[in-house]
């Protein structure tokens, strides 16, 4: 608000000399479909009778809360820097390097262990329903077999749609694992075009009326 402005750091691994096959077996990030996304909005606007919403969080600096896998190590080399800094000698720079506990942004499979954590989390500890047909959906079922929350998850942002009382809980079950920033309420969202630009205008029509 002031005009200033805000900069930030972060120490990576070098993921560019992972080797495949050796350092990590699979690489990719799992996001939801533009089908589950328009599934979800429209699930929100056919129960808007029963006070449903959209809403949007962030899980705040997600990879490093990934979980490492046991049967394969990960080591790095020590930051640049760190000698002239006084933090480590020369001798130790040349003869010890560094046994992470926790991932790093910069790994190659770092996407993939923290979506495993999260599913993890999600399905064992907050009870979800994992989707068969999107492993990004997750959802949560009533006492007689009707969904009451669906957390629609890319990346680290989940899109969280059913009644406020149910997105609550959510937001403070996931809050006891993982920090996060509370968006609100979804007003915008990015999608792939359709035909002749048809479904950025149905999702812009979508969110204005939810």
């Amino acid at each position: 608000q002031d005009g200033s402005k805000r900069f930030k750091s972060r120490i990576v691994l070098k993921g560019y000399v992972m080797v495949p096959g050796v350092d990590y077996m699979e690489s990719f990030s799992l996001v939801a479909t533009d089908t589950t996304v328009r599934t979800a909005i429209a699930m929100a606007l056919y129960r808007q009778n029963q006070e449903w919403t959209i809403e949007m969080i962030d899980i705040e600096a997600a990879f490093f809360n990934a979980e490492l896998e046991s049967d394969r190590p990960v080591y790095a080399e020590w930051p640049e820097g760190m000698v002239e800094l006084g933090f480590i000698t020369e001798e130790e720079k040349k003869e010890f390097c560094i046994k992470l506990t926790r991932a790093m942004y910069g790994g190659v499979d770092v996407p993939r262990l923290f979506m495993k954590t999260l599913c993890k989390y999600l399905t064992k500890e907050m009870k979800m329903i994992q989707s068969l047909v999107d492993p990004c959906l997750y959802y949560w079922k009533s006492k007689v077999d009707e969904v009451i929350l669906m957390a629609v998850v890319h990346v680290d942002d989940v899109l969280l749609i059913g009644r406020k009382t149910k997105i609550e809980k959510f937001k403070l079950e996931i809050q006891k694992k993982f920090n996060i920033s509370d968006l609100g309420r979804l007003k915008t969202i990015l999608a792939s075009y359709g035909m002749n630009g048809k479904l950025i205008k149905m999702v812009k029509t979508t969110l204005w009326v939810v």
